[in-house]
């Protein structure tokens, strides 16, 4: 009786051994899982942010700057803002990049769970000071995507004055209802002919 008892002691003890470590093991998958979470997001962010001529090294040294000022860690979203900041100033009579860094700051204003309208349109606004450098008279032309939602739709192949496009900002659509969350519009360039079919030059409208 006595090496029963022993016996199944000892069972209760390597039962609950194995719980124990079931459960540590638990908590590690799940830290770990995090960890690779946050190097997923952090890798994606860099990778945006190369597309700008940022390399990891700036990256890693802006977040040490960052983190001597705040103390926070976990600061890869603060990087990203502070960097896209500095590169709104330095290409700010670069129109074309303008509209591609604000585009980039839309979206992942959107994946932090926040409203990105404001940032779209300045995207948008940045289409239309690049539209206004040609040396050719061009209206907009509003264009939807094939699964657009009704309200953009609806708007798709509009063309517009280009001072129309200005002072209304049809794009982004405050209307949009697709499920992505954001109106994914965009405008192109349709130059202007006059009655004989030529092409308008700024200089002689």
């Amino acid at each position: 009786m006595k090496f029963l008892k022993q016996f199944f002691s000892n069972l209760n003890k390597s039962i609950n051994q194995i719980k124990i470590e079931e459960e540590q093991n638990l908590v590690n998958s799940k830290i770990e899982i995090k960890s690779n979470q946050m190097n997923f997001s952090q890798n994606n962010i860099i990778n945006e942010l190369v597309k700008f001529g940022i390399t990891r090294e700036d990256f890693f040294k802006r977040k040490e700057e960052l983190y001597n000022k705040s103390k926070i860690k976990d600061n890869d979203n603060d990087v990203f803002w502070s960097l896209c900041n500095e590169l709104l100033i330095k290409n700010a009579s670069d129109y074309n990049k303008l509209r591609t860094i604000y585009y980039s700051m839309a979206i992942f204003l959107h994946q932090e769970g926040k409203d990105n309208f404001i940032l779209l349109q300045e995207s948008a606004r940045a289409t239309l000071n690049q539209f206004n450098l040609s040396d050719l008279e061009v209206n907009v032309e509003i264009n939807g995507c094939s699964d657009s939602c009704e309200n953009c739709k609806k708007m798709n192949g509009k063309i517009i004055p280009m001072d129309e496009a200005y002072s209304a900002l049809p794009i982004p659509c405050k209307a949009c209802t697709h499920s992505i969350g954001f109106c994914r519009c965009f405008y192109s360039a349709i130059p202007i002919r006059d009655a004989d079919g030529m092409l308008i030059p700024k200089l002689n409208r």
